[in-house]
């Protein structure tokens, strides 16, 4: 099975952010790995990029991941707008 794994600590920057500081909260994606278990599934991800250890991340959470579906949010909101 495949596991998504990220955590809710740290800061990003988004698309338009053109100062030196990040300007949005949010998850941070650490791994996606295949594993028999969440657990296993971290100890890949560490295997894989042991500089984690390094950044000060405390907690991850891991999430199963069934099919994936990949959406472009400007067709969604184009979608949505056709809707309304």
């Amino acid at each position: 099975m495949e596991y998504f794994i990220y955590t809710t600590e740290g800061t990003t920057f988004s698309p338009s952010c053109d100062g030196p500081e990040s300007d949005i909260e949010n998850c941070q994606v650490l791994g996606i790995e295949e594993a028999d278990t969440p657990d296993e599934a971290v100890k890949r991800m560490l295997e894989h990029f042991p500089e984690l250890l390094d950044l000060g991340f405390e907690n991850v959470i891991v999430v199963p991941i069934g099919e994936r579906s990949y959406i472009c949010l400007q067709d969604a909101l184009d979608s949505m707008k056709e809707v309304m």
